[in-house]
């Protein structure tokens, strides 16, 4: 269905946002993290106590993301999925599905190691 459809691309931008992040060792959440900021289109470099997560997002925005766009300034206040508990519950999610890769692998591995700093 259309919706759904939407609704994953919406997701997918967040989603890749936070990768993002965690690929690159970069924090989420800066100083002030206040979600209507990105929705008003505030969030910027001129205002760095915002986070790298909601920049990043304005960023996207700035670059061409329409689907992104449309979401943070049409969804309802509480619907924009870019708050904290958000971004911890993506961060599960995310960790769950590494989690998953590595056991598969290492349960068909005949031998495994590992290492830690």
């Amino acid at each position: 269905d259309e919706r759904v459809r939407t609704n994953r691309q919406k997701l997918t931008s967040i989603f890749e946002t936070v990768v993002f992040c965690g690929r690159n060792n970069i924090a989420l959440r800066g100083h002030r993290d206040s979600s209507t900021d990105v929705e008003k289109n505030r969030c910027s470099s001129e205002n760095p106590s915002h986070g790298n997560f909601r920049a990043l997002l304005h960023f996207r925005v700035q670059a061409g993301d329409t689907i992104l766009a449309d979401h943070l300034a049409t969804a309802a206040r509480n619907a924009t999925y870019t708050s904290s508990g958000i971004q911890n519950e993506i961060i599960d999610i995310l960790g769950d599905q590494i989690r998953l890769q590595i056991i598969t692998k290492v349960k068909v591995a005949r031998w495994f190691s590992v290492i830690a700093d």
